[in-house]
């Protein structure tokens, strides 16, 4: 018996750092993350930092309290930027609502590409 929780919490010690890195959300009112491909600006307006997520009629925002959590390069990006286009992992904040701009946070950058 003894045998068997020890085996057991070692299994635990091994799966709980790997599930940090994960697609579990990191904020309590965060949803399951995810990556899109998609094209990153900065607009004017609510909701300044948007992805629109490429190959769909749907735009996601940063709000504004959350800008200085966006992880590099994206910190480096001020108002007279190209576009970006790449991957980008977004945590939603909210439901999916059709229709409506989603509120997300950025919790990673892959394949960047510099747009027009």
């Amino acid at each position: 018996m003894l045998r068997m929780i020890a085996t057991a919490l070692g299994v635990i010690m091994f799966a709980v750092p790997a599930l940090a890195d994960s697609d579990m959300p990191q904020h309590p009112h965060e949803y399951a993350c995810y990556w899109v491909h998609g094209r990153y600006v900065i607009a004017n307006g609510s909701g300044v930092r948007r992805i629109w997520i490429i190959g769909t009629h749907r735009v996601v925002h940063m709000y504004d309290e959350d800008m200085t959590a966006l992880p590099p390069p994206l910190d480096r990006q001020t108002w007279n930027s190209p576009d970006l286009y790449g991957d980008f992992r977004i945590c939603p904040l909210a439901r999916d609502i059709p229709g409506h701009s989603r509120p997300v946070r950025i919790r990673g950058v892959r394949r960047l590409v510099v747009g027009g």
